[in-house]
């Protein structure tokens, strides 16, 4: 049995936007974690000027299969036109990955 979950980012311009994801993504069980860190400041490009903003990252943790439905989830609902969305497969305890994997 493979030890892996995927581990996901995506940030929001607030807390209560962060907060309102998560619950929408654990309501849809396609995340079994979200993790709201508190302000951040990013530093970007975008339409051709450099942005400076206060965000929230949220990190979330979840079963390898879901990504793309949470992508499409982030896509369709997320406030920003392009939001983040990267993730990657991360192995973990065994305790852990089975609790991401069966978190009921």
């Amino acid at each position: 049995m493979k030890l892996e979950i995927g581990i996901g980012l995506t940030t929001c311009s607030s807390l209560k936007v962060g907060k309102a994801l998560v619950q929408r993504l654990l309501q849809k069980k396609l995340i079994s974690c979200g993790q709201i860190e508190k302000e951040i400041e990013s530093h970007y490009y975008w339409i051709g000027k450099k942005e400076v903003s206060k965000e929230v990252r949220v990190v979330v943790k979840f079963s390898l299969g879901n990504e793309h439905e949470i992508e499409k989830m982030i896509l369709d609902e997320h406030e920003y036109k392009t939001p983040q969305w990267v993730y990657w497969k991360a192995n973990g305890s065994e305790g852990y990955v089975s609790w991401v994997n069966n978190p009921e």
